[in-house]
């Protein structure tokens, strides 16, 4: 029970370090991996095309 008796206190910290590691660690990676995906699948279109 005690996760749910400091729910109320903990929830700002924990909702402010999940927000700023998203921010500057999670989406650049996801970015970047898309960029390459559509990147490679745009080559693979233009290659098929051609």
């Amino acid at each position: 029970m005690a996760p749910f008796e400091n729910f109320l206190h903990v929830w700002p910290l924990d909702f402010g370090i999940a927000l700023w590691i998203e921010l500057l660690v999670a989406q650049p990676i996801a970015r970047l991996a898309m960029k390459q995906l559509h990147r490679s699948q745009e080559r693979k279109a233009q290659s098929l095309n051609v």
